[in-house]
């Protein structure tokens, strides 16, 4: 595909985005898409900056996203209605402190007993 045939491609490109192009431009278009794939690929970056102009313009997706129902059995980052994250806080502390009893019952006192000062005659 040569610099003029490019050039016509993408104004055919264009007019289809705008929705301005006619039934003979619309199969001149099909014909190039299918037989080249240097069209494809123009096609393919052309339709993504159309799509990135477009989120920049307006904000993104706005009036095109659909909220997505959880899944069953999830119920949205949720566990008996705390957010997981304060049960991993929780489990955090449970864990620091079972470690922190576990160190101390391990290793010997470090104070001995204090042995009786007055000592009993027989």
């Amino acid at each position: 595909m040569d610099k003029a045939e490019e050039l016509d491609f993408l104004e055919l490109v264009v007019r289809y985005q705008d929705h301005a192009l006619d039934a003979a431009g619309t199969a001149r278009l099909d014909a190039m898409l299918q037989s080249s794939a240097r069209a494809r690929e123009l096609f393919q970056d052309t339709a993504l900056q159309v799509l990135k102009v477009y989120e920049l313009h307006n904000g993104g997706y706005g009036q095109f996203a659909c909220p997505a129902a959880a899944p069953a059995g999830r119920s949205g980052g949720r566990v008996l209605g705390f957010p997981v994250q304060v049960w991993a806080a929780a489990a955090a502390v449970v864990l620091v402190a079972g470690l922190v009893w576990l160190w101390n019952s391990a290793r010997p006192p470090s104070v001995q007993p204090a042995q009786p000062a007055v000592t009993v005659a027989e």
